[in-house]
């Protein structure tokens, strides 16, 4: 029992680890990337913030908006800092992270961890996805992949809470 308890330990520790550190070198490396996509969002969390609304224009009430719960969250974020395109960042470092152990945790319940290793090397750095930094695309891919590894354990309410909020970060999420 002990060792069993020593290496169920060890996992958490490694998943922390990984998590923590990619997130790390990747929010290191691209703090301030960015692309004009995101800023609508950014305008949307701003507003929210600043207590006019969920809107992108004042006088409008217009859901234009791709990613609510992006929007959402940031507004959150925002009580503590003004800097949104970087808190976008730190989001999607973190995401990237944790969409590379879902991916991992997937390959392992199919049994093909060499799949597994190879996610968590490739999957946050793989150029087109670390392009949409500072977008909902990888919050919206994290919790897809999230759905995905819970589902296959056949917890089925956290999967569908998952696949709630990755509609909620993007409509697109309705395929699922």
């Amino acid at each position: 029992m002990t060792a069993l308890l020593r290496t169920h330990r060890l996992y958490i520790l490694f998943l922390v680890c990984y998590f923590l550190c990619t997130t790390f070198f990747l929010f290191a490396f691209l703090p301030d990337w960015g692309n004009d996509d995101p800023y609508i969002t950014y305008r949307y969390a701003e507003n929210l913030y600043a207590g006019r609304g969920f809107v992108y224009n004042v006088d409008e009430r217009i859901l234009s908006t791709t990613s609510p719960l992006f929007a959402l969250i940031l507004a959150g974020a925002r009580m503590l800092t003004a800097n949104l395109p970087r808190v976008a960042n730190l989001i999607g470092a973190a995401s990237l992270a944790a969409g590379a152990l879902f991916l991992w945790d997937i390959a392992r319940q199919w049994q093909e961890p060499r799949a597994g290793w190879v996610a968590l090397a490739l999957y946050p750095t793989f150029e087109l996805l670390v392009r949409t930094l500072g977008s909902e695309t990888p919050l919206y891919l994290a919790l897809c992949l999230a759905a995905f590894a819970f589902y296959l354990r056949q917890k089925y309410t956290l999967t569908a809470l998952l696949l709630a909020f990755a509609f909620l970060t993007r409509g697109d999420a309705a395929v699922l």
